[in-house]
């Protein structure tokens, strides 16, 4: 099941979409966008070229398991996933693609992103801590229990250790992560500065979290290069300056294409 659901009401209503779907066309909406921007190789992805030749990736959704994902939506068949889904098509905000044997691959088109996204955050418009709210988490129970188990006990009453890197290195492992993504959030903020004239609402918590996420494929060059490149295109522009869309699959995915068409020039 999916957790958590996440519609972006500010963004909806500043562009315009608020009459596009109802609730449950928008969480359907939430589903497709994670899915997209899924980093993952076991994910069904196709390649189509668009009418000015670019390639984009689009993702396969099935519907029954989106309908067990999401039993909050109370649909029982696929024939009211099928309206909202034309509703977001025909207002622009997703791409749809029938194969041969009528599966569907989707992408979220500029306007898409606009939905998820907001340029600007309002200083009252922040979230407001669990605290504030009288919000208490208790005490986490059993999360790390498999981490503390050393052996395996087989049926045979023999035991084998557990594969594991041991405290010490995962102690500075996480040590070296964070300091790269600290050196990250000065990078942003400096270029920002730089090329934009502003000084960035930087999210430590959300955003450190996907910094360490994107750390674990790209090098601190890579991501810092990606910045750079972030700041000066349009996605920038558009969507705002904002270190969660810099890092957003839309993003990396328009800076890996545009690496490897360089890549291509001097060959």
């Amino acid at each position: 099941m999916k957790y958590n659901i996440r519609i972006n009401q500010r963004a909806i209503i500043n562009s315009g979409l608020d009459n596009v779907t109802d609730v449950k066309g928008w969480i359907i909406f939430d589903y497709i966008y994670d899915w997209i921007d899924k980093n993952n190789s076991s994910t069904k992805r196709i390649t189509i070229k668009n009418e000015q030749g670019v390639e984009e990736q689009y993702v396969w959704i099935n519907y029954s398991h989106l309908l067990s994902e999401l039993p909050l939506l109370g649909l029982k068949s696929k024939k009211p996933i099928t309206i909202r889904i034309k509703q977001l098509e025909q207002r622009g905000l997703l791409k749809v693609f029938q194969a041969k044997d009528n599966t569907l691959y989707f992408n979220l088109t500029e306007k898409g992103y606009l939905a998820k996204y907001s340029p600007v955050v309002l200083l009252n418009e922040r979230g407001v801590s669990r605290e504030k709210q009288g919000v208490s988490l208790g005490k986490q129970h059993n999360n790390n229990i498999s981490n503390n188990i050393s052996s395996i006990i087989l049926s045979s009453g023999k035991s084998i250790k557990k594969k594991s890197i041991s405290k010490r290195e995962e102690k500075t492992t996480t040590i070296e992560r964070g300091s790269e993504v600290k050196a990250l959030f000065a990078f942003f903020s400096e270029k920002c500065a730089e090329k934009r004239n502003i000084n960035p609402e930087i999210s430590h918590a959300k955003e450190g979290k996907l910094l360490k996420t994107r750390l674990k494929r790209f090098s601190t060059q890579d991501l810092k290069e990606l910045i750079v490149w972030f700041l000066g295109s349009k996605e920038a522009t558009e969507l705002g300056c904002s270190l969660s869309i810099c890092l957003c699959g839309h993003v990396i995915n328009k800076w890996l294409e545009r690496r490897t068409k360089t890549a291509w020039m001097f060959r």
